[in-house]
């Protein structure tokens, strides 16, 4: 269902972008089915290391481990939430610093960024390297700070909203 929202808003911002940047729409098409070929990729792997994600979730919540553990309150769920929320905010900068300023990270980085029109469908232009990366790493921070599935869900939504939005190539009126 997620996916199905997702989509719908995509394609719901490309052909607004497609309205109002009056882009020919064949051009349009053609770097939007080049950026979409990027899917084919991170979509296996994305879904074989949602497995471990899952796993690491469960296992940190069984054994009450990660960083949650020593914040004051973090048995109510709001608390939790909230912590754990801005706690994987955090980590997630940190490895997009990291993808900006390792050279070896940024040469798998670059895939994304050299993408010469930004619009929408800039945002699932990811190099399959860095889907396992970027994966490796939102492991590493559920098991640092003891991250649950429901939190997982929140940020995963909001950050997705949000790489959406930020993608578009759509301005505010002067």
């Amino acid at each position: 269902m997620e996916t199905l929202v997702f989509a719908i808003i995509i394609f719901g911002l490309w052909v607004l972008e497609l309205v109002i940047a009056e882009q020919p729409w064949k051009r349009k098409l053609q770097h939007t089915t080049a950026n979409a070929l990027f899917v084919t990729t991170a979509l296996p792997i994305q879904i074989f290391m949602f497995v471990f994600l899952m796993a690491m979730a469960s296992w940190v919540k069984a054994n009450h481990w990660g960083l949650i553990q020593f914040i004051p309150g973090h048995r109510q769920i709001v608390v939790r939430y909230i912590a754990l929320f801005f706690m994987m905010d955090f980590f997630e900068y940190i490895y997009h610093r990291c993808m900006h300023g390792m050279p070896t990270l940024w040469k798998f980085h670059l895939v994304h960024h050299s993408d010469r029109i930004l619009d929408v469908s800039t945002t699932v232009r990811e190099h399959p390297v860095e889907t396992i990366v970027r994966n490796a790493f939102m492991i590493l921070w559920v098991f640092i700070c003891g991250t649950n599935f429901g939190v997982i869900l929140i940020r995963q939504i909001v950050q997705s909203f949000a790489d959406i939005f930020a993608h578009t190539n759509l301005q505010l009126p002067p």
